[in-house]
């Protein structure tokens, strides 16, 4: 599939994913082939690899944890820790050679340090939630939607933390807005489609107090402002 793949598509975005769960046979097959640029007779000098792996995570979580903030942490060092804990881990497995394994970190470009969302990041997902309904409210009935504020917080603390991390990381965002956005909303919407009628102007006016709730949080449709 990889080498149709290059095949295809000279200019690939090639993404492995938990490249450290990869056996000794298929390591070395990647490691001959970062090495040498080629899959089969075709080039990767025009692709993209990207090696993705959770192995680093405990590791920037304790870097993180220690500086206090991510800004804090020079993406040199944190390069420099990752590389190690690689290197390390290969070493463990028995794969290669010692000078085989350095020659695949230098195959590396970037080590590129995801750190642990925190809650700031999760309340800018449910925003840009709420940016996607308003933005499909507004194709369906010419209108945004707007919510009140505390309507953040709400879903922000539906979330499971452990201290100031979501343990999901991002993954629950998705959960809990199909559970308290996503439904309703849908409802609310299809309740409203009487917007496209004939008399289209009139329904607008009537339909601005609108709203649908999130256990108590108002969201409603902006104000109906007729054309001058």
């Amino acid at each position: 599939a990889l080498l149709q793949q290059v095949r295809d598509y000279p200019q690939s975005f090639l993404v492995i994913e938990e490249y450290d769960k990869l056996d000794c046979y298929m390591r070395g097959f990647f490691r001959q082939i970062l090495q040498g640029g080629v899959v089969g007779n075709q080039s990767l000098s025009n692709s993209i690899v990207v090696l993705e792996s959770n192995l680093g995570y405990s590791l920037l979580h304790r870097m993180l944890e220690d500086a206090g903030d991510r800004n804090r942490i020079r993406l040199d060092d944190a390069q420099r820790a990752l590389k190690d804990m690689i290197f390390k881990i290969w070493r463990q497995q028995e794969c290669e050679a010692f000078s085989d394994s350095q020659k695949l970190l230098r195959t590396i470009d970037l080590f590129l340090p995801f750190y642990p969302l925190e809650r700031e990041h999760i309340q800018k997902l449910f925003e840009l939630k709420l940016e996607q309904f308003s933005n499909e409210s507004t194709r369906a009935v010419g209108r945004g939607l707007t919510y009140d504020e505390s309507l953040i917080d709400f879903l922000v603390n539906r979330v499971e933390f452990d201290g100031k991390y979501p343990i999901e990381g991002g993954k629950e965002v998705n959960t809990v807005s199909t559970g308290y956005l996503s439904r309703p909303f849908r409802k609310w919407i299809q309740g409203h489609v009487s917007l496209k009628s004939e008399h289209g102007k009139q329904d607008n006016q009537q339909h601005q107090e609108g709203n649908w709730k999130v256990e108590g949080h108002r969201v409603f449709i902006e104000p109906y402002v007729a054309a001058t």
